[in-house]
């Protein structure tokens, strides 16, 4: 089953732009410039949110050089949750 995801703002290699990412199999099979819809593929468009291929996690800050582990958020957990 595929899914076709519009943005305003897709990072690319050649920089920003407004494309359609279909996913297949739960990865990016194609990006199509601009909005592209196809039949029979799901299409949702999200506006002007950033996607970044590649990039996961990108809420999270990165921790340099420093002798205490870093504790990230429990993905579906309360806020208080905290993974060691």
């Amino acid at each position: 089953m595929s899914t076709a995801l519009h943005s305003t703002r897709v990072i690319t290699p050649t920089g920003v732009i407004e494309a359609t990412l279909v996913i297949a199999d739960g990865k990016i099979s194609e990006v199509l410039p601009g909005q592209v819809e196809r039949d029979g593929i799901p299409f949702e468009s999200v506006g002007d949110q950033v996607f970044m291929p590649g990039v996961i996690v990108t809420s999270v800050p990165f921790q340099l050089a420093s002798a205490e582990p870093l504790s990230l958020p429990r993905v579906g957990s309360g806020s208080d949750d905290v993974a060691r």
